[in-house]
């Protein structure tokens, strides 16, 4: 697994772990490295992003889960605190529920992992889809009329990436959002269209410890959009 790391000369707190959104890498959260002069923070890219290898098979999110706990053995990361975006919440989520002792605090921003609510557009277009997709195995159609079909991040992908995409994205992560038991604070863009504010919302009911931050007129990227604010929520959340 890819990493970066920037080891506190005198680390007096829990060690930072950052889970990119999909599509990121290990560089994603760069820039809060100046922020936390007083621990060891560590950035991975998951496998099939930034320098990491694909994978030779499709992953589900446990797949992905379990190279981030023998990551962190491999290391000997003790216990740390974990900062989470997009798909990275997706990850995040089952390594809280299911290996608690583990890791510490969890931060959560426009986490993935949730069912999102479709319009019935969205859903004529998906039944199309799938109807395409028989005929052309019947080949009463061309393959010609399944391309571009799929999101922007789908189409670039490779064809274990986007097999391992598919996996993900239908995976609905709610029973393990129940089991979280860590204090968890939830950072959300008003405007996210990519993983809605209701989603937040949810999230915040499911995880029993947990609070929820919304911040005004921003979208998915929200930490990007304000970065001061974001390092600021982080060091108040991570004291």
């Amino acid at each position: 697994m890819d990493y970066l790391v920037a080891k506190a000369k005198n680390s007096t707190k829990p060690p930072l772990l950052f889970l990119h959104g999909w599509g990121g890498n290990k560089d994603s959260f760069a820039f809060l490295k100046k922020a936390f002069y007083d621990r060891d923070l560590w950035f991975v890219s998951f496998a099939g992003h930034g320098d990491s290898a694909e994978p030779k098979t499709p992953m589900s999110v446990a797949d992905f889960a379990a190279d981030v706990l023998d990551f962190v053995d491999t290391h000997s990361i003790e216990k740390p605190d974990v900062v989470a975006h997009s798909f990275g919440g997706r990850v995040a989520l089952v390594l809280f529920a299911l290996h608690p002792e583990k890791f510490g605090r969890l931060l959560l921003v426009g986490a993935a992992g949730l069912r999102p609510k479709r319009k019935l557009k969205t859903k004529l277009k998906i039944a199309k889809f799938k109807i395409d997709k028989w005929l052309v195995g019947l080949k009463l159609k061309s393959k010609k009329c399944l391309e571009n079909r799929g999101s922007a991040d789908y189409n670039i992908l490779s064809p274990v990436m986007r097999e391992t995409f598919k996996k993900v994205v239908n995976e609905n992560l709610s029973k393990y959002a129940k089991m979280v038991k860590a204090e968890t604070l939830l950072v959300w863009g008003e405007n996210d269209t990519e993983t809605p504010l209701f989603m937040g919302k949810k999230l915040n009911k499911l995880i029993k410890n947990s609070a929820l931050v919304v911040l005004e007129g921003k979208s998915h990227f929200c930490f990007y959009e304000e970065p001061l604010r974001f390092a600021l929520i982080l060091q108040n959340f991570f004291v």
